[in-house]
């Protein structure tokens, strides 16, 4: 017996099943991410203003030794005459 390439009986997902299972993974996607990128972002400010207060304070002890020299990340500046 000769079986027919395409059986017509065979149970398979519809095109609207399939849709709606994409819809649903999309929304599961979205809603899980825009939290996540928000808490990102107030991650990278605080690391930000961290960094921040790190130089001022590097800077306010530099000004402080009383030498007079100028630096810029931890090398000196020549003074220019």
């Amino acid at each position: 017996m000769v079986r027919p390439l395409f059986n017509s009986q065979r149970r398979a997902f519809t095109m609207v099943e399939v849709v709606i299972v994409l819809a649903i993974s999309a929304l599961v996607i979205v809603t899980t991410t825009i939290p996540y990128q928000k808490r990102n972002a107030e991650l990278s400010e605080e690391q930000f203003w961290r960094d921040v207060k790190q130089r001022w304070q590097e800077a306010q002890t530099r000004a402080g030794r009383g030498k007079g020299d100028l630096y810029l990340f931890d090398e000196p500046i020549e003074a220019r005459n």
